[in-house]
């Protein structure tokens, strides 16, 4: 019986060495396809798999993860061109539906938008007039002091007229400009209300297509 402890101990630390060294036994093994298709393997990872994409494969054959090959500089670039176009696309649809929310809110239909184009461009319009008043004015009062110069022909003419003449023609230039830049307001004016009822009609289309889906 004492002959049998010692044979069981050494069995028993037989044993626990095998199972210690066990997992060191099991290695990885690295697979890819070269660049004519062919697989490759290996316990350490093979040169052809350096620049490709490759599987890690555990001792019972089961794919552990795969490794994705690195990409190059030009590949880089287009992926970071793809982000940033999908980010874009994203950005341009979540203003698209921001601009459709607002207007839904602001009109309750095309007649509305109407009306208030009206309005806005009937006060425009009044302003031009106005402007466009001041504008005739400062004709009348050029060509009464060009009557006045006529007298100056053959002799100098008086500093104050000559004076009166320069900043006439300085209010002429300015009324002009003001009367220019408030018709393009109204066209602008015009131009943006007939957008809106675009959009409107766009947002309505839209909110009945996603009301169909529910």
């Amino acid at each position: 019986m004492k002959r049998a402890r010692p044979l069981r101990l050494r069995w028993l630390l037989a044993l626990l060495m095998a199972v210690v060294t066990l997992p060191a036994l099991a290695r990885d093994t690295f697979c890819c396809s070269d660049k004519d298709g062919r697989q490759v393997c290996g316990d350490q990872l093979p040169e052809a798999c350096l620049t490709r994409t490759y599987r890690v494969i555990d001792e019972r054959g089961n794919v552990r993860k795969v490794v994705e090959r690195a990409l190059t500089a030009e590949e880089r670039a287009r992926r970071d061109e793809e982000v940033r176009r999908r980010a874009e696309a994203e950005r341009q649809e979540q203003e698209r539906k921001r601009k459709y929310r607002a207007i839904l809110s602001t009109y309750a239909s095309v007649d509305e938008i109407d009306i208030s184009r009206n309005r806005a461009v009937t006060d425009l319009k009044a302003s031009l007039a106005a402007l466009e008043g001041r504008l005739e004015e400062s004709i009348k009062k050029r060509k009464t002091l060009s009557n006045e110069a006529e007298f100056y022909r053959s002799k100098p003419m008086p500093d104050e007229l000559r004076s009166q003449i320069l900043l006439n023609e300085a209010e002429i230039k300015g009324h002009q400009e003001t009367v220019d830049a408030k018709r393009k307001e109204i066209d602008a004016t015009s131009a943006k209300y007939e957008e809106e009822k675009a959009m409107f009609r766009e947002a309505q289309r839209a909110s009945g297509a996603a009301a169909n889906l529910h």
